[in-house]
């Protein structure tokens, strides 16, 4: 994870720089940039992703922060990249000459213009109680060749607007540009979130310094990394969130452009169950203990087949020190619980494998006896 001030770029949204679309705290990250280098005297402001398309999206009840109130009051121009029907657009704000400049990096109509006008006239009157026209300038632009580069598009818009106050000319920002533009933006990301002083300490699955461990557990676990041998700058990974835990692998070759496997446990969503298979017997509880389990604790079983699978699943549980009966959100987390095979809800459709669970014939006989179908 980058963090740029109060804005966190996660390793999902640096990866959507290859070749998707922008997320909108990758566009709100690498703005700082831009009017650090070309705002140098603080004239033109800026408008948050969520909060122009907010505004645009119900314009007669939006009410704007009042940083952005202040922003159009006081500064010469101001700006948002907003996104409409999962599109981003560039809309330039001149105050003072009640005047807007739509640059929308397929192309704006006549339509679209005029829709945005008086959308606008109405986000001012809602909120300055002022009743004055605005006007629309328009100029010729490069657009965009794919469906995916609009993100791109606009913050290289909003960096020729800061720069000479016009906009890059139609064919002269093509695909190898494009291309170019995406590493720069991740580059930049990377220099602002610090560099090496996040790299080398959090996993680029899961974002955390420690791997993450039951709620219920106090014992800490031991922590084994793995570095990608090609990322510049250096990426490190959990190997628990890489699906092992082995310290012997902890000289592993490791490429992460190759497809990462997640730990079937840290992908698993609410209402699934991850089949286990116990290897000790420190697994002890039940988490149908209190609603009717009669079969006792689960190390009680013996470790052989097939009494040795069990189901894990992640729910609502509340916190060590809490009880179920709090009404406060904050006093329950979602936890990793642990089932007898016979103690869980039966479903056709909601199990899932942990990595080391290969399923013989007389095991799937018996899970499917219990109303499991494998």
């Amino acid at each position: 994870m980058v963090k740029i001030g109060a804005i966190e770029v996660k390793d999902v949204d640096l990866k959507s720089l290859g070749k998707g679309k922008l997320k909108d705290n990758v566009i709100q990250g690498f703005i700082p940039h831009l009017l650090s280098i070309y705002d140098g005297e603080s004239k033109v402001g800026s408008i948050d992703c969520t909060v122009l398309g907010q505004a645009l999206s119900f314009p007669s009840t939006y009410e704007l922060p009042g940083s952005v109130k202040n922003a159009l009051r006081e500064k010469e121009t101001v700006f948002g990249i907003y996104n409409k029907n999962d599109h981003w657009n560039l809309l330039l704000i001149f105050p003072k000459q009640k005047q807007l400049w739509l640059a929308n990096p397929t192309g704006e109509g006549t339509m679209e213009t005029e829709n945005v006008v008086r959308t606008w006239e109405s986000v001012m009157a809602s909120n300055f109680n002022e009743s004055t026209s605005w006007t629309m300038y328009s100029q010729q632009h490069a657009v965009q060749e794919d469906a995916v580069s609009c993100g791109v598009f606009c913050l290289k818009f909003l960096e020729s607007f800061l720069q000479s106050r016009t906009l890059p000319s139609k064919g002269s920002f093509g695909s190898k540009d494009v291309l170019a533009y995406r590493q720069k933006i991740g580059l930049q990301l990377l220099r602002s979130g610090g560099y090496d002083t996040w790299t080398g300490k959090l996993c680029r699955i899961c974002g955390r310094e420690d791997p993450p461990k039951c709620n219920f557990s106090s014992v800490p676990k031991l922590t084994n990394w793995v570095e990608c041998e090609n990322c510049i700058p250096k990426r490190w990974f959990h190997l628990l969130c890489l699906g092992s835990d082995s310290s012997a692998e902890k000289e592993m070759s490791f490429d992460c452009n190759k497809e990462i496997k997640v730990a079937a446990k840290l992908s698993l969503k609410e209402g699934q169950l991850l089949l286990k298979r116990r290897t000790n017997k420190r697994i002890k509880v039940c988490g149908k203990r209190r609603n009717g389990c009669t079969k006792g604790d689960i190390s009680k079983l013996p470790l052989e087949s097939p009494k040795d699978l069990i189901f894990m699943k992640k729910e609502r549980r509340p916190k060590r020190d809490k009880h179920w009966s709090s009404v406060d959100e904050n006093d329950y987390v979602m936890a990793y619980v642990h089932y007898h095979i016979e103690c869980a809800v039966q479903s056709s459709n909601n199990i899932v494998l942990a990595e080391d669970v290969n399923i013989t014939e007389e095991e799937r006989v018996f899970l499917n006896g219990k109303g499991f179908i494998l």
